[in-house]
């Protein structure tokens, strides 16, 4: 049973995991937490909004269909089947997000890192200021926006894919670039890649058929000849 249910004063506690609670069907407001972490509670149907949350992770909770707004939220991870939406944080940082019930992410202006495996959006918006970009096994995802200031962005599995906006650009503009990595998009080609002048230490790994016949690359980019 968990703390909730056994009636402990959570208040004040920074940090507070709520885990296998099969009786907990609602999490209450809980003053001073900074970080929650609910897992496998699958009974919980609401969540209570949290002043001051920073990061919030909810995993193995299948009765969960909406989230609290929550302003100061900086950090998000979700598994959660019947969650369909997911609300505006302005100030969130990091999302992670494991649903394929999820159709649309709304725009982050403060987001850095994106993590996304089986999720169903068809294409993702523009991140100003996103930084890492991982996607695994999204199969109705078909495009991709560009983002200027990446140094990570790993694709893979992504049978529907059809175009990276301006990879091109994306690859020249961001001289701090250190990895690209597309594995397993069957439809994804006419990929160039021809004016790289800040980074010289790119590693760059492509699968599939389609893409390997149209690479261009020029001498003073470093590839991981490995994954080519």
């Amino acid at each position: 049973m968990c703390k909730i249910c056994n009636g402990e004063d959570l208040t004040g506690q920074s940090k507070v995991v709520l885990q296998i609670c099969p009786n907990l069907k609602k999490v209450p407001q809980i003053k001073g937490v900074k970080w929650l972490e609910i897992i496998q509670c699958k009974n919980i149907k609401e969540i209570e909004p949290i002043e001051g949350l920073l990061i919030l992770m909810v995993v193995g909770c299948p009765n969960i269909e909406t989230l609290p707004y929550i302003p100061t939220l900086k950090g998000l991870k979700l598994q959660c089947k019947k969650l369909n939406s997911i609300p505006k944080y302005e100030n969130l940082e990091r999302l992670e997000l494991h649903n394929e019930s999820v159709y649309n992410i709304p725009q982050y202006p403060k987001l850095q890192t994106l993590y996304l495996n089986h999720v169903s959006t068809d294409e993702l918006p523009e991140y100003p200021n996103l930084l890492e970009l991982q996607i695994h096994n999204s199969k109705q995802l078909m495009s991709i926006a560009h983002y200027k200031h990446l140094y990570k962005c790993i694709i893979q599995s992504c049978p529907k894919l059809l175009s990276i906006n301006n990879i091109n650009k994306t690859i020249n503009s961001c001289s701090r670039i250190q990895e690209f990595c597309i594995q397993n998009c069957r439809y994804l080609e006419n990929i160039k890649i021809t004016e790289i002048e800040t980074n010289n230490n790119l590693n760059l790994s492509l699968d599939g058929e389609k893409l390997k016949k149209n690479i261009l690359y020029l001498e003073n980019l470093y590839i991981n000849k490995k994954n080519i």
